[in-house]
């Protein structure tokens, strides 16, 4: 057990999960202490330990507070979030919830409304977990909790950017960021300095350094943390694709396998075959690429899973519509709208701006081989317009234009396109013209 000086508060807000937790235990046994007990409980929820936090709850609820009560059941509603047991979950927070009109303390009202929040958040309810996260930053801000505006600004920031207010959300991380280095919380600060640089690549925020500003957060990560690995090699890959870098992409994905193998996380196994079904899409390979999002989806749960749901609708919605399944890809676009009114989310709001309707639909083309996705979609879009230039291609692609010239060079190369004009005056297009 630590000596009496030791503040087991300290220890959990600064992310020394491992000192916070054994301010009460000594070897495998307990030692009460009234000051500590709340705090050790809330960091062995954080460490994955919600299980032996909940037994200890329970054989020593009639020692806590009402106070100490709420801020236990937040803690043990986010470990069992964050562990994918979701109706233990939603058991403390209906717990804390139902007793909110009861609560005269801004605190206990912060623990509420952020557990609320985190779980809704982490099930891809974000218009109803963005409104929890601002009531609990408001009462963290009133009762001067820096932990508890920390925390809140982490999660608001998040929902902020998938809702598509980007600037707003990364300003949110950027100011948890801030109150991570003043508590001197590692854990939380590196969690959004990887959060940031997803965003910052995803949204082409940093143009041009995207992929390097990922790596160089890849390189300077701890041992030891595979989730934390894995999603930025998840967003590297994801980055290489849209270059065109199909090997290294392939490289970074064949990696994280091997990670998400030992560690056997549905999620992560998930985003790793949508990954591979970028992948396979680029390189031409729509019917694998198909395979794998029919693959991640089976491993996906619609009541919590929505917001990786609504990644995987979306690429299956692209192939069906590129392999000309006109049925299946109707089917898709209903499920994805349908989706789309519980998530809220703003990457999928703007694929269903798109045309839906069969008669829209493109005609099945003849995908010549070894042509990448971005590739067949300037073909699709030759076969309604007769000539494409470089300026009009690039708004097509979250890409480079020098990526856009070399797709069209091999478009040229290949006998698919052919070249018109000289310099700033070039054009490309399916049919014969005189220069």
């Amino acid at each position: 057990m630590e000596t009496q000086e030791t503040n087991a508060s300290e220890y959990l807000y600064q992310g020394n999960l491992s000192r916070a937790a054994g301010s009460i235990m000594s070897g495998n046994s307990i030692i009460w202490d009234a000051d500590q007990a709340e705090y050790a409980l809330a960091a062995m929820c954080l460490a994955g330990r919600a299980q032996q936090a909940e037994v200890i709850l329970k054989q020593y609820s009639q020692k806590f507070n009402r106070q100490q009560l709420v801020a236990c059941r937040y803690y043990l509603a986010v470990g069992y979030t964050m562990s994918g047991r979701y109706k233990r979950a939603r058991r403390y927070i209906v717990g804390n919830f139902s007793k909110r009109h009861a609560c005269n303390d801004t605190q206990s009202l912060f623990y509420i409304w952020q557990g609320l929040a985190f779980y809704r958040f982490y099930t891809g309810r974000l218009a109803q977990g963005n409104s929890a996260s601002t009531k609990a930053f408001a009462y963290a801000v009133s009762c001067n909790f820096t932990y508890g505006r920390m925390v809140a600004s982490e999660v608001r920031g998040h929902i902020q950017v998938l809702m598509g207010s980007v600037s707003e959300g990364v300003t949110a991380l950027e100011h948890a960021s801030q109150l991570a280095q003043a508590l001197g919380n590692q854990q939380v600060l590196k969690s959004v300095t990887i959060a940031l640089a997803n965003y910052e690549a995803r949204y082409n925020l940093t143009p041009s350094q995207g992929e390097e500003k990922l790596l160089g957060v890849l390189k300077a990560l701890p041992l030891g943390d595979p989730f934390a690995e894995s999603s930025l090699r998840f967003e590297i890959a994801r980055q290489l694709i849209l270059d065109g870098k199909l090997k290294p992409a392939k490289n970074q994905l064949d990696v994280v396998q091997k990670s998400i193998y030992k560690h056997n996380h549905y999620r992560y196994s998930a985003t790793l075959s949508i990954r591979y079904a970028d992948w396979h899409f680029a390189n031409g390979g729509s019917w694998e690429a198909l395979h794998h999002i029919m693959a991640a989806l089976k491993e996906l749960d619609q009541s919590i899973d929505g917001l990786l749901i609504v990644e995987a609708l979306m690429r299956k919605a692209r192939i069906l519509k590129v392999i000309g399944e006109k049925e299946a890809w109707q089917e898709t676009i209903k499920s994805l709208t349908s989706l789309n009114k519980i998530t809220n989310d703003h990457a999928s709001s703007l694929f269903l701006n798109e045309p839906t309707s069969a008669k829209e639909m493109p005609q099945k083309l003849d995908i010549p081989k070894n042509v990448n996705h971005r590739q067949v979609k300037i073909l699709r879009f030759l076969e309604e317009n007769e000539f494409i230039d470089v300026s009009t291609a690039k708004t097509m692609f979250d890409v480079a234009e020098i990526t856009v010239c070399r797709d069209l060079s091999n478009l040229v190369k290949t006998g698919h396109l052919q070249r018109v004009g000289k310099a700033r005056a070039t054009r490309y297009t399916r049919h014969s013209h005189e220069a």
